[in-house]
């Protein structure tokens, strides 16, 4: 790619400094016969304008790309972005986010089409028009993990069984992007994995199979999955879809049984990968430790990542704000370092517009074990901050919800919102919108991702605590004892991610502050992994 190439295919008017360079030595890489390039590129840098501009590149070779990213929201603005340009991206999602075009109150997953026989009218079914988009008309589409998983498990299963291929994935794209893909292990793992909930099953006013007593072993509880289970689940299927089929289009019940029917199916497939894995000899983890649930997931996905991802593409690009060790990511994706080209990104944003302020010396030790004392001091410091920010939106990282409530509730300020269950991303995005908070303050533990607090939006960004995964998970516990530097970079990424909500382009500004001295540590111990850019703009309060 040369400067010419790169003006003829990038997609808007004038790129941010770094981009040229950067899609430059990406094509040069693939040219050079590697598969994998990995790039490591700040948040706010532009990475889906540095992937599109790739396939367009490769689009001239009739090269189509497909783009993998963690969130529907995410599929929603890659299409509103680039919807102007030479090659505008489609989309799909999972049959169960469209409407039956035979009956509203079902989604796509058990539409009249699905259950019903003899049909007397024809279905202009939404989600499969999104589909013939996808893999008919469409140079440059994007999915969101989970999707492109299913898909893949399936094009597989079809193979083996010499039965028609999905159109979706029959063919390899010449270009496989994995947007976030410091998430991508972890997307495998919960894919391949299985959780079953008392609680969830009767939000969908359904009778919870009967689980596994805490003291039984790994081997029992697997084969706890492969019989009764099942068993369980298949025939709560087969009766809610023999329901289904004997409904009216006006049944008021329609939906509800189609919502149950989509949850037990869910589960179903779940069982299937988790099994197909444990039989491949990938090892497991059970949490049975809390009340009313279990959750069982492959330790480890380098085993698969290869099988269900890379081979649906000739070339593979992977980029992150946050891969960090470089050759820790590869073994934990099941990447040989040699085949991948490794591409860091300066930050171009000037250091003295994201000041990172550690005042975490005044605030004292905040653990387990000291929480109960500190709590006060979390807040106080908290209020200062507020003030000090009067008149501006924020974010404050609480790493739990038992601090975010606790704050909510001994702070009394209406400027905080805490974000929650099923709709929490429309409510963040009417809460942002909404002019009567033109102060508001987002206050939450997982908000770590996936948000962009884009000028006015983050004027200031708050770290409360260390984000470490709990020791007291089984999963997080046994990888730690595997790897603990997998434990470290895990919760490196959560931190650097976290602070990444704010100060978005060259003329953004933004403060963040931590208030724990275990984030110190964690950078100190790290020191060779933590990007330049992030350590140098911390600045120590004593």
């Amino acid at each position: 790619m040369d400067d010419n190439s790169f003006d003829y295919h990038f997609p808007f008017d004038i790129p941010r400094r770094g981009q040229r360079e950067v899609c430059k030595r990406i094509v040069n890489a693939y040219k050079s016969g590697k598969k994998y390039v990995v790039l490591q590129a700040p948040t706010g840098s532009g990475k889906s304008v540095i992937s599109h501009t790739v396939a367009s590149y490769f689009a001239n070779s009739d090269m189509e790309t497909f783009v993998l990213t963690s969130q529907k929201g995410l599929q929603d603005q890659y299409v509103k972005d680039f919807v102007d340009t030479t090659y505008p991206v489609e989309t799909v999602k999972g049959a169960a986010n469209y409407r039956c075009d035979l009956d509203k109150k079902r989604s796509c997953a058990v539409g009249v089409c699905k259950v019903s026989k003899g049909l007397k009218q024809p279905c202009n079914c939404p989600y499969v028009k999104a589909r013939n988009k996808v893999y008919k008309n469409s140079t440059v589409s994007i999915l969101n993990y989970t999707y492109f998983l299913n898909m893949s498990a399936l094009t597989i299963k079809q193979r083996a069984d010499a039965m028609p291929e999905d159109k979706i994935l029959q063919k390899k794209r010449g270009l496989l992007v994995i947007d976030e893909c410091h998430n991508l292990e972890s997307e495998l793992l919960t894919w391949a994995g299985l959780e079953i909930s008392v609680k969830k099953f009767k939000e969908q006013d359904l009778k919870c199979p009967k689980l596994p007593n805490k003291n039984e072993s790994e081997k029992q509880i697997i084969k706890w999955v492969e019989g009764s289970l099942t068993t369980n689940l298949t025939n709560q299927y087969n009766k809610l879809m023999a329901s289904i089929a004997t409904m009216d289009a006006d049944d008021p019940n329609a939906r509800k049984e189609s919502m149950r029917a989509e949850f037990i199916s869910t589960l179903i497939s779940s069982t299937e990968r988790l099994l197909e894995q444990h039989e491949q000899g990938v090892p497991v983890s059970v949490n049975n430790t809390q009340l009313g649930s279990i959750t069982v997931k492959p330790l480890k996905a380098a085993s698969y990542a290869d099988e269900f991802v890379f081979d649906f593409g000739e070339q593979v690009l992977l980029m992150s704000a946050t891969v960090l060790n470089i050759k820790q990511f590869c073994s934990d994706n099941g990447l040989d370092r040699k085949d991948v080209e490794y591409i860091e990104m300066p930050c171009l944003f000037p250091k003295e517009n994201r000041p990172i302020y550690d005042v975490s010396g005044k605030v004292g030790k905040i653990n387990y074990n000291t929480m109960a004392t500190v709590k006060p001091k979390i807040k106080t410091f908290v209020q200062r901050i507020l003030k000090q920010h009067k008149g501006e939106r924020g974010i404050i990282h609480t790493q739990s919800y038992d601090l975010a409530n606790y704050l909510l509730e001994e702070l009394n300020d209406p400027r905080l919102f805490v974000p929650k269950g099923i709709n929490r991303d429309v409510e963040i995005q009417r809460f942002l919108a909404d002019d009567e908070y033109s102060d508001g303050v987002l206050l939450s533990p997982s908000l770590t991702e996936g948000i962009d607090l884009n000028g006015d939006l983050g004027k200031f960004c708050v770290i409360c605590k260390a984000p470490f995964a709990s020791l007291g998970d089984p999963f997080v516990k046994k990888r730690h004892e595997i790897d603990p530097q997998w434990y470290q970079i895990e919760t490196l990424r959560k931190l650097i991610q976290s602070a990444g909500r704010v100060t978005r382009s060259e003329t953004d500004k933004s403060v963040t502050y931590i208030l724990d001295p275990a984030v110190s540590y964690l950078l100190k111990n790290n020191v060779k992994y933590v990007p330049s850019w992030f350590y140098d703009a911390i600045k120590v309060v004593k």
